[in-house]
């Protein structure tokens, strides 16, 4: 049984020491061992090494007839908030990024390479312009439709001179009840070509009216629901804030 034990010890030494006399032994295996690069403990974030994807705001300014008003200042957020399929911002959500820019001699500007994403917009105009009053400016930027372009839009007519701040002359140039044209007014506040009028009249006569053109125009009636932030858009001097919703 001895005997038996030491040639079997013998031949596995033997056999290798004939393979390690030999790189090209038929009975040589090479076992090549790759280590994987350890998986991220659970939780940890990823990173992916693909670029973010990016889109293209492009703003224009011009009139009704489509020339261009060039020296329009323009600003583009991006909200923190966004739900792109709704193409809703939610109010007083705050805001991730700022792009600003002026409108040149052609009537737009690009933001080029900018995150996707929800934006609002506004604008500057420049001095002597009349900018159409419109609603909030937005853009939605996504995978399917990441190029956006957004119109601010100007009416052909230049601004109007502001208007005679007497309640007289408010009142020539509105569309009033009958029981208002009669009764007398009082201006509370005026101030370029906005002001704050209302009648000794039954109930809630306030308005607030703006000059434009060769005329004043009633801008909103009281009560209203119209939040700041878009009064501000419109042009309403941040004198009349107290009159507006924070909404």
């Amino acid at each position: 049984m001895r005997i038996r034990m030491i040639g079997v010890l013998v031949g596995v030494v033997v056999l290798a020491g004939c393979a390690g006399n030999s790189d090209t032994d038929a009975g040589v295996v090479t076992l090549s061992v790759t280590s994987s690069p350890a998986a991220p403990a659970a939780g940890a974030p990823v990173t992916s090494r693909l670029p973010a994807p990016v889109g293209r705001i492009v703003v224009e300014a011009r009139t009704r007839s489509g020339k261009p008003v060039a020296g329009t200042a323009v600003t583009a957020r991006r909200a923190a908030q966004c739900d792109s399929a709704r193409r809703d911002i939610p109010p007083g959500t705050a805001y991730l990024d700022t792009f600003t820019g002026t409108v040149g001699a052609g009537g737009s500007i690009v933001f080029g390479g900018v995150p996707l994403g929800c934006y609002s917009a506004s604008m500057t105009p420049p001095t002597g312009s009349n900018p159409v009053p419109e609603g909030m400016h937005s853009a939605f930027l996504t995978t399917g439709s990441p190029n956006v372009t957004i119109t601010f839009r100007f009416n052909d007519s230049p601004a109007s001179t502001p208007g005679a701040c007497t309640a007289a002359a408010i009142a020539a140039d509105l569309d009033l009840p009958q029981a208002q044209k009669s009764a007398a007014a009082k201006v509370a506040y005026c101030k370029g070509d906005w002001a704050v009028i209302s009648w000794n009249v039954p109930g809630d006569s306030q308005r607030l009216v703006q000059h434009r053109g060769a005329a004043w125009t009633t801008y909103v009636s009281f009560p209203h629901n119209q939040c700041w932030s878009e009064a501000k858009r419109n042009g309403v001097p941040a004198d009349l804030v107290k009159y507006f919703g924070k909404c």
